[in-house]
């Protein structure tokens, strides 16, 4: 069952979101959209407690990162 989510992040971190994504889906499973200050991400499932805390912590760590 195809599930969308949202998620309220700044502008540029499509990259932390889909890369997150990608390591639970699979590279292509996943799409991410830029949409009314918030991504709107279409995944293949609902996440689960624990992938949405990983999820909150990409967002957030793609702000101190120094790549």
């Amino acid at each position: 069952m195809a599930a969308t989510v949202s998620v309220r992040a700044t502008y540029g971190e499509d990259n932390a979101i889909a890369t997150y994504l990608a390591n639970i889906f699979g590279y292509g499973q996943c799409s991410v959209i830029w949409r009314r200050a918030r991504y709107i991400c279409r995944i293949p499932r609902y996440l689960t407690a624990r992938e949405i805390q990983g999820l909150q912590d990409a967002v957030r760590g793609s702000h101190y990162s120094t790549d």
